[in-house]
C-alpha cells in the first residue's frame, strides 16, 4: 500500500514539474518570435516591457510550482524503481536547465556587451 502511495505521490510531483515548465518553455517561444520582430522593425517599448514582465511571471511560476514538485520527487524517488528514478532524473534536470536558462542568456548578453 505504501509503495502504490509513494507511486502516486512521484507521478503528482513529476506532473508538477512538467505542468510548471511550461511558463518558461512559452516565454521562450515569445523570446524567440521578437527577436524575429526586432529583425523586421516592428517591436516597441511596450512590446520589450511585456517580454520582460511575462519573463518574471513564467521565472516565478516556474520555480515554484515546478521547484516544489522536484523537491518532492527528490523525497519520493529513493523508494521507486530504476525506470521511475530515471524519468525524474531527467525531468528535474530539464526544470533545473529551464531555471538556469534566463540567467545563462544574461551572462551571455554581459559579455557580448563587455567585449563589444
Amino acid at each position: 500500500m505504501a509503495a502504490t502511495t509513494r507511486g502516486r505521490g512521484l507521478i503528482a510531483a513529476n506532473t508538477a514539474m512538467a505542468l510548471g515548465v511550461l511558463p518558461m518553455l512559452g516565454w521562450l517561444g515569445m523570446l524567440v518570435r521578437s527577436v524575429f520582430r526586432v529583425e523586421s522593425g516592428r517591436f516597441g517599448l511596450t512590446d520589450l516591457m511585456f517580454v520582460g514582465v511575462a519573463g518574471v511571471g513564467a521565472y516565478l511560476v516556474t520555480f515554484v510550482v515546478a521547484g516544489a514538485g522536484a523537491i518532492w520527487a527528490a523525497v519520493l524517488v529513493r523508494a521507486c524503481t530504476g525506470r521511475a528514478r530515471r524519468f525524474t532524473r531527467i525531468l528535474v534536470s530539464f526544470t533545473a536547465g529551464m531555471l538556469l536558462l534566463p540567467w545563462v542568456i544574461v551572462l551571455a548578453l554581459v559579455v557580448m556587451r563587455w567585449f563589444d
